[in-house]
């Protein structure tokens, strides 16, 4: 059910981004705004229940930017001290 819901979550983010109505590298231009922000914790959160991400190019490509990104990359999830997976 998570991983359905979180699909339909994400594939919404996708439909909003391919209009193309505002291009750049992020949600909303060439520079990552809250939007963004929100972007990267509903991949993390559509990762973790293992939901299909492959046929989601615009999602993917302003998540790859958010990444790229000292700001999102050096706080991701996985860098945090009291990560599960860092015990």
């Amino acid at each position: 059910m998570a991983e359905a819901l979180e699909q339909t979550r994400v594939r919404a983010v996708e439909r909003m981004l391919a209009d193309g109505r505002i291009p750049g590298d992020f949600c909303h231009g060439d520079d990552p705004t809250m939007a963004d922000i929100c972007l990267v914790a509903q991949i993390f959160v559509a990762e973790k229940f293992g939901a299909d991400l492959s046929g989601l190019a615009n999602v993917n490509r302003v998540h790859g930017n958010c990444m790229a990104h000292p700001a999102f990359h050096d706080t991701a999830p996985g860098k945090q001290p009291d990560n599960p997976d860092n015990q």
